[in-house]
This record gives C-alpha cells, sequence and structure tokens, in this order.
C-alpha cells in the first residue's frame, strides 16, 4: 500500500500534493519527492525484519506529517486532481487518507517489538 501511494508523489500529482504542504514550509515540491522516497523505504523495511520496528515506527511519524498537511489543504480548500480532499472526520483515529496503512505500521510495530509474544507468556 505505501508503495502504491508513494507514486503519487513522483507522477502529476506530485503539484497537487505540493499545494498541501503549508506555507512555513519552503521548497514543497522537495518535500514531496523526499515523503516519497521515506514512503518507499518504509514500505521496504516492513518488509525487512531488521528494520520493521524503525520502519513502523518512522511511517508513523511520516503518516503524522501528511496528517498535517491534509489539514492544511482541507483548511485552504485545496484540490487534488481537481476533485476536493476527503473529509478529515471518518479518518481521525488512524491518521490521513492512510487509515489502512496506520493500522498495518501499528500492527508490524506491535508485532515487532514482541508485545503481543509478552502477553501470550504471561498467561
Amino acid at each position: 500500500m505505501f508503495v502504491f501511494t508513494a507514486t503519487a508523489h513522483f507522477n502529476k500529482m506530485k503539484h497537487d500534493l505540493a499545494r498541501t504542504i503549508p506555507a512555513y514550509f519552503p521548497r514543497p515540491l522537495l518535500i514531496v519527492y523526499i515523503t516519497g522516497v521515506l514512503e518507499l523505504l518504509g514500505a521496504a523495511g516492513l518488509v525487512l525484519p531488521q528494520f520493521r520496528s524503525l520502519a513502523g515506527i518512522c511511517l508513523i511519524a511520516l503518516l503524522v506529517g501528511m496528517f498535517i498537511a491534509k489539514v492544511n489543504a482541507a483548511q485552504r480548500g485545496v484540490t487534488l486532481r481537481g476533485k476536493p480532499p476527503n473529509p478529515l472526520w471518518p479518518e481521525h483515529p488512524i491518521f490521513p487518507s492512510n487509515g489502512s496503512h496506520g493500522a498495518f505500521v501499528l500492527g508490524a510495530v506491535y508485532e515487532e517489538t514482541g508485545l503481543c509474544l509478552r502477553r501470550s507468556r504471561q498467561q
């Protein structure tokens, strides 16, 4: 899923994504490219067991940043491919339109940190 959504950072939609970034950040298009690369690296990290925990934590931070951009876009009325962005409220519990991303990342971090194994051993 992260690989699929990262492609938007490198196609025609990159300019729409750049408009979602708050004005106080310089060079929004560069930020779009960087976040696209980070998304791809995070996706690769989730697949590699030795990097899964770090990748999950970094992707959570990335999703928080994307949520900030989405709130900014909603407040400014920025369109994505000519359409208004999805409403924020249905996605609230787990950040932006990447709700399934967030759930997957949280699950990967939970599993990788061994929390689920520790609980089963205590029973």
